[in-house]
């Protein structure tokens, strides 16, 4: 399934993922789902079947909302890097960072990357006057049903 994911994407799959699911009398099976333009749908639909064992694909139609966003690059002290600055339904901006960038940058600093994209995000934000997408999750001592 990792081989026809990528020959997928390659054939112009927007994106691919795959689901572990439970089939009828308890079998355990992957859902493999790829996203296209509508255009490209039969034609990524005919290569799923091809790198597959499958016997036909499920094509449905989705709408797309997306929130207003623009990209920009931040120097920030752990380095320069690109964001996308949204504006919410509500009309909240928020900032984010880019994935590659933070864990570009997590890999050169020795941090994980959900904390590299933590700080970046709060730098940027103080930088931008907006909120950042990620907030610093509870205190250890915190506990969730006092």
């Amino acid at each position: 399934l990792a081989s026809a994911a990528e020959r997928l994407r390659e054939a112009g799959a927007l994106d691919v993922w795959q689901t572990p699911i439970v089939m009828k009398k308890g079998r355990s099976a992957t859902l493999l789902s790829a996203l296209t333009r509508p255009g490209d749908a039969p034609r990524i639909a005919d290569r799923m079947i091809a790198e597959t064992r499958t016997l036909g694909v499920r094509m449905a139609p989705y709408d797309r909302r997306l929130a207003e966003r623009d990209v920009a690059e931040i120097d920030t002290a752990l380095g320069r890097a690109r964001f996308k600055v949204a504006t919410m339904p509500n009309g909240d901006r928020i900032v984010a960072v880019e994935n590659d960038d933070a864990s570009r940058i997590a890999v050169g600093r020795g941090i994980a990357t959900d904390e590299a994209a933590r700080l970046l995000e709060n730098e940027a934000a103080r930088k931008l006057g907006i909120q950042p997408r990620r907030h610093r999750p509870p205190c250890d001592t915190t506990n969730p049903s006092d």
